[in-house]
């Protein structure tokens, strides 16, 4: 079971949709002093390094040490693949499913799959195909939703709305805001 609620069938929307949905639940990355669990490539070909950092989690902040996560062969359509980290800092690869449409171009649009219920997405990777190794190119951390360490203390966040844009729904608690 997933905890997903976005399907609108684009290659990361989805997916970064649901990490910043996480983020108002008080889950995702915690911010700190430097790149949290960022991703760089392996020594490996399919290996993806995840840096050491921290994340929320059903209440709860789980520290995670480095580690590599080792991504599947590349497939004969392009996928893309989910780094997730778990309640005890477990990193793994919640592999996508190769693409089955292309665009009028001819470009492949694999779909990110569904973050597992109890984990945090800290990136993606876009595992080309008939790829023989993963690039740094191929790394993407816009699906990291990372949260400061005073949101997870505090019920309420002060903001200023004027770099904000208008239309933006802001959910405060169980309400919701809308700035104008």
């Amino acid at each position: 079971m997933t905890r997903n609620t976005y399907e609108d069938g684009k290659p990361f929307s989805t997916a970064a949709l649901n990490a910043q949905k996480h983020a108002h639940r008080r889950e995702g990355v915690v911010a700190g002093a430097g790149d949290e669990l960022a991703l760089s490539t392996g020594t490996g070909a399919f290996e993806v390094d995840v840096a050491a950092g921290t994340v929320a989690l059903g209440g709860a902040t789980v520290g995670v040490d480095a580690q590599t996560v080792d991504h599947v062969d590349s497939d004969a359509t392009d996928r893309v693949d989910l780094v997730t980290v778990d309640d005890v800092g477990t990193a793994a690869v919640v592999a996508g499913t190769p693409a089955t449409e292309q665009d009028a171009d001819g470009n492949d649009l694999p779909k990110a799959p569904s973050i597992p219920t109890g984990e945090v997405a800290v990136g993606a990777v876009y595992v080309r195909a008939g790829s023989d190794e993963i690039l740094a190119g191929d790394l993407y951390d816009g699906y990291k939703t990372v949260i400061a360490d005073y949101a997870l203390q505090n019920e309420a966040v002060a903001f200023d709305t004027a770099d904000v844009s208008s239309g933006l729904v802001v959910p405060v608690g169980t309400d919701q805001y809308v700035v104008e």
